[in-house]
């Protein structure tokens, strides 16, 4: 269960590494506009996780890190706004700040009237490997393409163009290992 961070949760993590850093961590999350709670869970494994919620009128914005007791530390951020006309777009970014794992980004646009996904944008990518970005954009969609802020990123010189039978369009953009 999740507890509400209180100045007695800050106390008591002063007494282990992990807590320390969490209490860095809850700091950070606290400062800036926001007034809302920070909320800690922490796992029998000596892991942290920590998860702060912030609400604006057209969109939600989640910060959810973890804390490993081998100083590794995982972001995911997600975001969801809400537009006018009858759409969401859904942003998560997940963060490794520890080891070479792969960090990625995920971007979807959701129609709520017809209740179908119009595009999806993912890239993978790592300072050390190789960048994959991949867009699916749906056949006979309402939206202009590209919404997506990754897909508006892609370069049609470089990325290779795909359409399905159904009327979807994927593009794949890969830059090799250096």
């Amino acid at each position: 269960m999740a507890n509400k961070v209180n100045n007695f949760t800050i106390f008591l993590n002063y007494f282990t590494p992990i807590g320390r850093l969490a209490n860095k961590e809850i700091k950070n999350m606290r400062s800036g506009l926001s007034p809302n709670a920070v909320y800690q869970k922490r796992l029998s494994s000596d892991t942290i996780i920590l998860q702060h919620d912030k609400t604006w009128k057209k969109s939600i914005q989640s910060t959810t890190v973890l804390l490993g007791s081998d100083g590794s530390k995982n972001v995911t951020l997600r975001e969801k706004k809400f537009f006018e006309n009858g759409f969401e777009l859904l942003s998560i970014i997940k963060k490794s700040f520890c080891g070479m794992k792969k960090n990625s980004e995920k971007q979807v646009l959701y129609n709520t009237k017809t209740g179908k996904i119009e595009e999806k944008a993912t890239k993978i990518y790592s300072l050390d490997g190789p960048s994959i970005l991949t867009v699916k954009s749906t056949g006979n969609r309402e939206s202009h393409f590209p919404v997506t802020k990754l897909a508006g990123s892609i370069h049609p010189a470089v990325a290779k163009k795909e359409i399905l039978k159904n009327g979807d369009t994927i593009y794949i953009e890969s830059y090799p290992h250096s």
